[in-house]
């Protein structure tokens, strides 16, 4: 019924996305069938294995996109600025998505579907988020690690931390975007939750490590690993990623255990 209608209303675009929140994006709004190529990374939806693989997030193959006769390249700013400049200079039209807020997210959702004269899929995201609004606050901090060598964490400008705060909890990090965090510090900022995403270790090997014991979160059992790709992706699946750091918060307030 989506593609009938994109046929009915006269568009007949073609889209190459050059990340992989961005092709969730395309799923999510079920215009997929518009999309003709993506990068090696895009693995969500199972279909999205299945578009043309055009290469990496920094250096796809321009000429592999240009073959694909795309009429939009859809970026990420600012991590790809420089990538779309080259892609511009090479005669393809590009679309830049900032995706650091829930806000640019729906933005992101809203450029596409005026792109295709469909914004039903954007409508819907509001709606979804909004819903968000309605979970009361729980009084406990959580701490994001993103990866084990080093160690990162998100601060506060960052959609994780919207996750964070949808779901009614407040971010450990005292510092804005993405920084190197070490384990004193994680020891001095002794969160009342640890999520572990992105990182090679087991919740209960990240316990054992110097200083993390000792935390709140390690003696209330609130050490968590979750999918790296739902929570660390600014696409749709934010929604997702909220729910279910919600569940994390409503669990530790009764028992609490590693995971």
């Amino acid at each position: 019924m989506k593609l009938f209608l994109i046929f009915l209303l006269g568009v007949h675009l073609r889209f190459v996305s050059l990340a992989p929140s961005v092709t969730e994006i395309f799923y999510y709004l079920k215009l997929d069938s518009l999309l003709v190529g993506n990068t090696i990374y895009c693995n969500y939806p199972e279909d999205a294995k299945t578009k043309v693989h055009v290469g990496d997030l920094i250096n796809p193959n321009i000429e592999t996109i240009k073959k694909l006769k795309p009429d939009y390249v859809i970026t990420v700013s600012p991590m790809q600025d420089k990538l779309k400049a080259k892609l511009e200079k090479a005669g393809l039209n590009t679309v830049s998505c900032k995706q650091n807020s829930f806000k640019n997210i729906a933005e992101c959702m809203k450029k596409i579907g005026e792109l295709v004269k469909d914004t039903t899929g954007y409508v819907r995201f509001m709606q979804e988020l909004k819903s968000l609004d309605t979970l009361p606050s729980i009084n406990r901090s959580v701490l994001f690690v993103l990866s084990s060598r080093p160690l990162y964490s998100a601060g506060k400008n960052t959609f994780i931390n919207e996750i964070i705060e949808k779901a009614g909890a407040k971010n450990s990090a005292p510092f804005e975007g993405y920084r190197m965090i070490s384990l004193e510090h994680i020891y001095r900022l002794n969160p009342d939750i640890i999520i572990l995403a992105g990182i090679n270790l087991r919740a209960t090997d990240f316990l054992n490590k110097l200083g993390i014991k000792d935390t709140k979160a390690a003696k209330n059992r609130c050490i968590f690993k979750v999918d790296a790709d739902i929570f660390t992706r600014p696409g749709p699946r934010v929604i997702q990623a909220t729910l279910k750091l919600r569940k994390i918060l409503e669990y530790c307030i009764k028992d609490g255990q590693n995971k």
